[in-house]
């Protein structure tokens, strides 16, 4: 059994084994994927490789999956090295610059990409031993037709999606909260995107777990704690 994360910033797969769970290792030795992807003509390249060493300027996506879901794009949004599409239906495209022609990739065709470079992960990781069968995360506000294109995906890129739960929620169980012997409990999930946030309140009650209240707000998270911290360090050695 696996456990499937892809975010706009980056993307991670855990495998259930004999009662204990171990997040996988991809092929360059790390447990956290770049969510990036390198348009080649014959090839499709995933990961940090796509992220630090792009051979094209207008041909490395990232920052992506906020594309599926419309009302998620923020203001400020960011691209990647490609340029992005407005369609008549509010959704988006991608035109990337292969070197030798430009082609339209869909936000979906990107994300099957990454759940194909995790399926790889998982294949190896069980041998190739049956069907890889995985529980995958979706964002709370997502709407319902782009949780059902990001499923789509990950059917697509190899795996058999046996439920599909929100970020907030397996958080929440990841912590083992569900089995706290209080009657009643109030949980606030707070998740620090690179681009955006998410607030979450939750009421667990006798084991039952149901989300009360989500709050998304795209714009300054992560990527804007970074360049703060950034700026403080190099303000301190210039004095």
């Amino acid at each position: 059994m696996f456990g499937l994360y892809v975010g706009n910033s980056s993307a991670c797969i855990s495998m259930l084994k004999d009662g204990e769970v171990q997040v996988l290792v991809n092929d360059v030795g790390s447990r956290v994927t770049a969510a990036s992807v390198e348009i080649l003509d014959n090839e499709r390249v995933v990961g940090v490789t796509a992220k630090a060493g792009p051979n094209n300027g207008g041909n490395v996506i990232f920052q992506s999956k906020m594309y599926l879901s419309p009302e998620r794009v923020s203001e400020n949004k960011v691209e990647g090295y490609c340029s992005v599409m407005s369609k008549e239906d509010g959704g988006y495209d991608y035109v990337v610059d292969t070197g030798s022609k430009k082609i339209g990739v869909t936000p979906k065709e990107v994300a099957i990409e990454i759940f194909h470079y995790l399926y790889k992960i998982a294949s190896s990781a069980s041998q190739g031993c049956g069907d890889i069968c995985a529980i995958l995360t979706v964002p709370h506000s997502f709407s319902q037709e782009a949780k059902d294109e990001f499923h789509d995906a990950a059917l697509t890129g190899g795996f058999k999606i046996l439920q599909v739960i929100t970020d907030d929620a397996a958080a929440i169980m990841a912590y083992d909260c569900l089995a706290i012997e209080e009657a009643t409990r109030k949980i606030l999930v707070y998740r620090a995107g690179g681009t955006s946030i998410d607030v979450s309140v939750a009421h667990v009650v006798n084991g039952m777990l149901k989300i009360v209240k989500s709050v998304f707000e795209p714009g300054p998270s992560g990527n804007a704690l970074t360049t703060a911290i950034f700026d403080y360090i190099a303000r301190d050695v210039e004095m």
